[in-house]
């Protein structure tokens, strides 16, 4: 289980301040006891024991919150058979009848290399905490994390992303490492510079059944 070193640092500061509460009631106690245990009890009660009791309260709901093993769950939306169908006319219209794999043209390539979507840009320290903050916000319902270091550092936020695609070409062991064990395996075959259609049908079948997992792609340089 992946617990980013930010919550960490919050359970501790948390721990302290919890721990430090406690101890300024007993020395209070220790010194006024006598008072307190006669003519204070009321005051025992109302100033120390229910503070202290809402106190620790807060503390278990945050320790469980911070260490839950299942972290944020996305909403899973129906399976549609409207939707399953068009995905099936898709397929078959990307990858007619004999029709094995899909290659990036030359004219293509620049188009697919541009940026598309919004970026946030800077060091893992400066991004992350943008990252989960954008997730937090939009909450997915579906979340993919495509490549090694996209999704080593997506298991670092509060939200576990339900595909993780990675090809070993920067750091597979490193992500491995960072992947809960709940994760599901899965390998498909590709093509440098295009998509197959075992590929394709390979991350479709993934993501269908709503299980989340990691897909391991293994390349070739020709079809």
């Amino acid at each position: 289980m992946a617990i980013p070193n930010s919550k960490v640092l919050r359970l501790q500061i948390v721990s302290l301040c919890v721990a430090g509460y406690a101890v300024v009631n007993i020395l209070v106690i220790e010194l006024l006891g006598d008072y307190l245990f006669h003519d204070g009890l009321i005051l025992l009660v109302s100033l120390f024991f229910v503070p202290l009791t809402g106190v620790l309260i807060v503390f278990t709901i945050f320790f469980k919150k911070t260490f839950n093993p299942g972290m944020k769950t996305t909403t899973k939306k129906p399976h549609l058979t409207l939707a399953k169908k068009a995905k099936d006319e898709n397929t078959a219209s990307f990858f007619p009848e004999g029709i094995e794999a899909r290659m990036a043209s030359r004219e293509l390539r620049p188009e697919l290399a541009k940026l598309h979507g919004e970026l946030i840009a800077g060091t893992e320290e400066e991004t992350l905490p943008l990252v989960n903050e954008f997730l937090h916000q939009n909450n997915p319902s579906f979340l993919a994390g495509c490549g090694d270091i996209i999704s080593k550092n997506l298991l670092k936020t509060d939200f576990y992303p339900d595909v993780i695609i990675i090809d070993g070409q920067t750091c597979r062991h490193d992500v491995e490492e960072h992947i809960p064990s709940s994760y599901q395996h899965r390998t498909v075959e590709n093509v440098i510079g295009g998509v197959t259609k075992n590929a394709w049908l390979g991350i479709k079948d993934v993501i269908g059944r709503h299980e989340r997992t990691v897909i391991e792609v293994t390349g070739k340089t020709s079809c």
